[in-house]
């Protein structure tokens, strides 16, 4: 089912602050852009999967925002940094209680990054398909195997979480997975200090110490213009450009400015 209705999409969240927990996933776009563009909500609930479309013109997030920082309410999503990203670009809000299906898993040796298929049929012996991953999210309408891709998503969330629940409280580590998932509250998880990047950048690790330096000045120059102008990274200037500039060690800012490259 596709939501694009505000009555019935607050019906459902209300449903889901009743229970107090749902799961949670969302499809998005950043090709072109340096925030994510959210193309497409999914909500489980008691084994039931909605989808809700955020680019209907009658659809406003807000009460969504509000129910995943509600402390009441526990949000369970499978390696859910970047779906929390978005919310928080919108809205400045941290989430309060997720359950993790990705962290639970590592912390049971199932594998530090177990994918959601994999966990699912590790779990629940269930096959799925993972064909729709990089389909074209933000084009309307949406077809019957993208939207059975989007649901497939949560459908099965619920029960992997009970499950991991009961297998981490009989050895003895629920605690630990609460304390692993404390990260999701820290703000520096969604927007990092411009200069912390550099390390991130292809390359780093052949740099000396005074060529890092300037890779640092440099990754923080074009974090701050990827995100003032929305555009991805590489299309402000390429990782292999920022090390060769840091290679080449200019003297000054003026130096700098005169790198091919530094005003695409």
């Amino acid at each position: 089912m596709l939501i694009r209705d505000q009555k019935i999409f607050e019906d459902l969240l209300d449903r889901c602050r009743e229970q107090g927990s749902f799961a949670f996933d969302t499809e998005f776009l950043r090709e072109n852009t340096y925030w994510p563009e959210l193309c497409l909500i999914q909500i489980g609930i008691e084994g039931e999967a909605f989808a809700v479309d955020p680019l209907a013109e009658d659809i406003d997030c807000g009460p969504l925002f509000e129910l995943l920082c509600d402390p009441g309410v526990e949000v369970i999503v499978h390696a859910g940094q970047q779906d929390m990203e978005i919310f928080f670009c919108k809205s400045e809000a941290l989430p309060l209680r997720i359950f993790d299906t990705q962290v639970a898993a590592a912390l049971l040796g199932l594998g530090d990054s177990i994918g959601y298929s994999r966990l699912v049929d590790e779990l629940l012996e269930i096959r799925i398909s993972k064909g729709e991953a990089r389909t074209h999210w933000e084009r309307r309408p949406l077809t019957d195997r993208q939207l059975d891709y989007a649901l497939n998503d949560v459908l099965y969330l619920e029960r992997m979480r009970d499950i991991l629940k009961e297998k981490l409280g009989e050895l003895g580590r629920a605690g630990w997975l609460e304390e692993e998932l404390t990260f999701y509250q820290d703000s520096e998880l969604y927007r990092r200090d411009p200069m912390t990047i550099y390390p991130r950048v292809k390359g780093a690790a052949r740099l000396d110490r005074r060529e890092l330096a300037i890779l640092r000045f440099l990754a923080a120059w074009r974090e701050e213009e990827a995100r003032g102008k929305n555009k991805p990274r590489k299309r402000i200037v390429s990782d292999d450009k920022l090390i060769e500039i840091s290679r080449r060690k200019p003297s000054s800012i003026e130096r700098l400015g005169e790198s091919r490259g530094m005003h695409r």
